[in-house]
């Protein structure tokens, strides 16, 4: 049984105990061994999951106990807990994004290639069901891509009270929103079309700039919400925030029809047909989905795909050229925010 080990348990928002729920319920391996930054926080999350696991010290110490590595830490540890995976000769599952930079993105590409264990990074929305079956019918039907739009947020953080977090920190996350559900969107959309944005164009703002700390009140440094257009496959145009935004929302029209899907509580997806050559016929159909699924059967399908690719297996995880592709984008709209033109990876 491949054994699991760790690296990170969680702060704000609970991704290693998603990572940890989705790999118990999909079986075939076993967690052995944890390292976070306080051994404390290692021994909670190991009795707060009634988890046997050894408490590390190092990661070093962890990539001695386990076959394969997780790693649920902030954006900018990525690339050297990455890199260290990999040589070590470790399959690696890694939080998205990737990492901070294109060249650190391209780094971890090459040591995934030079690497005797399997890569992937942890874009979970690909095991979304409506995702799926909308990815099957764009490639399936629609040819060309004309327009995606899309958006995803969240509200959370919209209470100004809320205190400061590594998120709202540029050395620790990249961006905010941007970095957070941005990511989530790029990879979807070229999960989806199949196709990849070579042009992008970004604004973002901060409309909390202030937030408590131990300090008093201190500066934010990434932004609230983020819009970006592209080119490259056909039009895109996603809007983000963190400050009050709903679930995953993503609209596609090309030369063969034009779908609509909505995750949240109730999901749906609506597809209108178009003939490649002419104009759209019939009425807007409901496409029915196959069950009712929450995110912790996201995590579940993540888990599965992850042990399909470690045992050599067909899966359909983001890959380190998926990964180093989402970085690339996000690193130039960081660039055209800043320059207030359009940029190309």
């Amino acid at each position: 049984m491949i054994r699991l080990g760790f690296i990170g348990t969680g702060s704000a928002t609970p991704v290693a105990d998603w990572h940890t729920q989705g790999f118990l319920r999909a079986g075939r391996a076993r967690i052995t061994a944890v390292f976070n930054r306080t051994q404390a926080s290692s021994r909670r999350w190991a009795q707060r999951l009634s988890l046997d696991v050894r408490i590390c010290a190092s990661a070093e110490e962890l990539l001695d106990q386990c076959d394969a590595v997780v790693v649920c830490t902030p954006n900018h540890t990525h690339y050297a807990y990455a890199v260290a995976a990999l040589d070590a000769g470790r399959h690696l599952l890694l939080e998205k994004p990737m990492t901070l930079s294109a060249v650190q993105a391209a780094e971890v590409e090459a040591a995934a290639k030079r690497a005797r264990g399997y890569c992937s990074v942890g874009y979970v929305y690909r095991f979304a069901q409506p995702v799926r079956l909308l990815r099957k019918i764009v490639q399936e039907r629609f040819g060309e891509i004309f327009t995606v739009h899309a958006s995803m947020g969240g509200s959370r953080l919209a209470d100004p009270r809320v205190g400061m977090e590594w998120r709202m920190r540029e050395a620790l996350s990249g961006s905010g929103a941007l970095h957070d559900f941005g990511s989530h969107l790029l990879d979807t959309a070229h999960f989806i079309t199949g196709r990849r944005y070579s042009q992008v164009f970004c604004d973002r703002q901060t409309f909390i700039p202030r937030r408590p700390s131990d300090n008093g009140l201190e500066a934010v440094e990434t932004d609230d919400s983020a819009c970006l257009c592209l080119r490259g496959a056909g039009l895109g145009e996603f809007l983000v925030s963190r400050i009050g935004l709903g679930p995953m929302a993503v609209h596609i029209a090309g030369e063969g029809g034009m779908a609509r899907l909505e995750l949240g509580a109730k999901p749906s997806l609506t597809v209108w047909e178009k003939d490649r050559g002419g104009g759209y016929s019939g009425a807007e159909q409901a496409i029915a989905l196959p069950r009712a699924e929450t995110a912790a059967d996201w995590f579940c399908g993540q888990a599965a795909d992850f042990l399909d690719g470690v045992e050599g297996k067909p899966a359909i995880g983001a890959s380190c050229s998926d990964g180093r592709y989402v970085d690339e984008l996000l690193e130039a709209a960081l660039r055209s925010a800043a320059s207030g033109r359009l940029e190309r990876p």
